[in-house]
């Protein structure tokens, strides 16, 4: 799987969310560097692996983690196979990109001390960025 970075930005600003992506090359993990705004070298970053991508869809049932788990992507793909929908792919994209966009725009708005995307379920390393006051 692929992610689509101009994609996964026009996503971001959908959300009111304005950032700059750099590639860290100080890993052979690969890490997407998400800044805020559209200084590159600004100070407010959130850091993602190519894994924490991945496993942030996987979480967030989009994908499975293999070819036999249910996911919305494969429940979207069986809608068009049988004809139940004719905007598969435009919904397969929305489900991935808006997953994505919803998860670091709340990754940069959880010093705001608020939970924007009840629905999204965080990895366990950003737990704390989804968790305030009563909406554990």
């Amino acid at each position: 799987m692929e992610i689509n970075i101009p994609l996964l930005i026009h996503y971001l600003q959908l959300q009111e969310c304005s950032v700059t992506v750099n590639v860290s090359i100080e890993d052979s993990e690969g890490t997407l560097v998400f800044v805020q705004g559209q200084d590159p070298t600004g100070s407010r970053r959130e850091y993602l692996d190519y894994l924490d991508m991945k496993e942030i869809l996987i979480e967030n049932d989009i994908i499975g983690r293999n070819n036999d788990d249910p996911s919305a992507v494969k429940r979207e793909l069986e809608w068009m196979r049988t004809g139940q929908t004719q905007a598969g792919d435009i919904n397969i994209e929305k489900l991935i990109y808006e997953t994505l966009a919803k998860y670091i725009a709340q990754l940069f708005r959880a010093s705001l001390g608020t939970l924007y995307y009840p629905e999204i379920v965080p990895l366990p390393k950003h737990q704390s960025y989804f968790k305030f006051g009563d909406s554990d």
